[in-house]
């Protein structure tokens, strides 16, 4: 466009060229383009050569022409004609017109009348004055502007009332930090992909399709007007509401999701007005968990299984304590004690074993719980708070250590050969209803070293929700002893060395601290639609 402006600006069949060419590449409609055109010259018409000036362009479809026209020029004798020419015939013309050669035109016209002049826009190049041969360059430089205006506008009118859309997006090109641009398949239009709304877990070559979710759409903007996501809270919403029937009709209601593409998705749900009774953590996962199972797989589909993001269900309570705690499972929490005097930040006090299933994997269990309950958690063990002062529950803080040590038994179980007959001995096995399933681990779980906790929590939450923690942790150890008490020829188990255990449980804490030495939580809750935060005002620090 910019070659043919400066070579044939004025040739009609070149301005046809233009405007057609724009309407058939971007579709912008040409009744549209021509009203543009002729606004943008004639504004700067009017600021340059003539104030009374009017500039239309105005288009011959079977001719496929555009010419461009003055219809105020002033009709004035030839003599004054030829008097006015010697100072700058150019700019002259535009704005003015012989009274012989308006007589061409209509030859009833006088002087003194006005006419529609046609008007050659590059011929400003060859006046007599400096500001006015430069002219034509800002004509140039303001219709591309009123393009790209009307560009924007069309995107914004088009895409601003389709946001949460799923849309199938080619990746163009990755920018240096981890950001890609990506194009629109149905039009052509390019969007955003910040890199924190894409899994760096993801294998993405240019020229990749993938289905994004268009998250915002700005009306002004000099960069991409469309954000989209290809690892958005949306995403795991359109799954659930995909696979769970009880989501889809709303008996269950989808309190909120907080997402850390790649690492780990928190997700809160409880039962809508008068489904109460409703089994809201059995619904999601599914009989032998065959409806959580279908969720973790979608979400990770086309990723290596060592990559997999993990999953967590958290079903709402409106006990405060109750929530903050689920929200911070898989971690294990002793104790939360309010930082100094500010009412938003606590104490996440947990032992040193589970340390860094409290802190997760760059952060990310504590970090998307801080998100969910609009607090700031500074995570610490046992040990540190003790060296701090701080009060916190021991005989809780021992019955954590047991269980982390009995679901690490439990995972070397499942893990060692069986023997071949074992699905026909295990016929005299006894077994809780709650752990009916638990040989059917959600795959991709059994590489965390706290998989057990998926189905600790459907036991803690469903019929045990009554009952006390020190009479769940007897509860749980019956069902220790249940799996324990099993004919050691079925399972074949070795012994558990103490010495391994503790070399293991020192290599585990100091990973766990190091973590922790660079962790910091994200203050900026308004982000995540957090602005109130929860009170927890009738929170007494000796309940923890």
């Amino acid at each position: 466009m910019k070659e043919q402006l400066d070579n044939k600006i004025n040739s009609p069949k070149i301005w046809y060229q233009i405007i057609h060419g724009l309407n058939e590449k971007e579709k912008f409609p040409i009744d549209k383009l021509i009203e543009i055109f002729s606004e943008e010259v004639n504004r700067i018409v009017q600021k340059n050569i003539d104030p009374e000036a009017n500039i239309v362009f105005e288009l011959n479809q079977d001719k496929e022409e555009i010419r461009i026209f003055n219809t105020e020029a002033i009709v004035i004798s030839d003599n004054d004609m030829a008097d006015i020419m010697f100072d700058d015939p150019i700019t002259v013309k535009f704005f003015n017109i012989s009274l012989s050669e308006a007589k061409k035109i209509n030859k009833s016209v006088e002087v003194g009348d006005t006419v529609k002049i046609e008007i050659d826009l590059i011929s400003l190049k060859n006046s007599n004055n400096p500001s006015v041969q430069k002219i034509p360059k800002i004509i140039e430089s303001s219709i591309l502007q009123a393009v790209k205006r009307l560009q924007k506008s069309i995107i914004y009118e088009k895409y601003s009332n389709r946001i949460g859309e799923t849309v199938k997006a080619t990746f163009i090109s990755k920018n240096k930090k981890g950001s890609w641009n990506v194009q629109i398949n149905e039009d052509g239009t390019m969007a955003h992909l910040p890199a924190n709304l894409i899994s760096a877990a993801r294998a993405i070559n240019p020229g990749s399709i993938f289905d994004v979710v268009i998250e915002s759409v700005d009306e002004e903007t000099k960069l991409s007007q469309i954000t989209v996501s290809l690892d958005s809270p949306k995403i795991v919403e359109k799954i659930l509401f995909k696979n769970i029937p009880e989501i889809a009709n709303g008996q269950i209601e989808i309190v909120n999701i907080i997402r850390s593409p790649g690492e780990r998705t928190k997700a809160v749900f409880r039962a809508t007005e008068g489904n109460e009774n409703i089994d809201v953590y059995g619904a999601i996962i599914g009989q032998n968990s065959s409806r959580i199972n279908l969720i973790f797989n979608e979400l990770n589909e086309g990723l290596d299984p060592e990559k997999y993001e993990k999953v967590d269900i958290i079903l709402h309570s409106d006990n405060v304590k109750e929530f903050i705690r689920r929200c911070l499972e898989p971690g294990h929490l002793v104790s939360l004690v309010q930082k100094g005097n500010d009412k938003n930040t606590f104490y996440a006090i947990t032992t040193k074993s589970g340390l860094s299933a409290m802190i997760g994997k760059k952060g990310s269990n504590t970090t998307l719980a801080s998100k969910l309950t609009g607090l700031n958690f500074d995570v610490i063990t046992t040990e540190e708070a003790k060296s701090l002062k701080i009060e916190f529950d021991e005989d809780k803080a021992r019955e954590i250590d047991d269980l982390i040590r009995s679901e690490k038994r439990y995972k070397t179980s499942i893990k060692k050969p069986l023997r071949s007959d074992f699905t026909s001995s295990r016929r005299n096995v006894k077994r809780n209803n709650n752990f009916n399933s638990l040989e059917l681990s959600f795959e991709g779980f059994d590489k965390d070293i706290l998989a057990f906790k998926e189905k600790e929590q459907e036991f803690f939450d469903q019929e045990n929700h009554g009952l006390e923690f020190d009479e769940l942790i007897q509860r749980y150890g019956n069902l220790e002893s249940e799996v324990d008490s099993l004919d050691s020829e079925e399972f074949n188990e070795e012994p558990v060395v103490e010495v391994e255990k503790i070399k293991e449980d020192l290599i585990d804490y100091k990973k766990a601290k190091d973590v922790a030495k660079n962790f910091k939580i994200d203050n900026d809750l308004s982000n995540f639609g957090l602005d109130e935060g929860i009170d927890l005002s009738d929170i007494n620090d000796e309940e923890w």
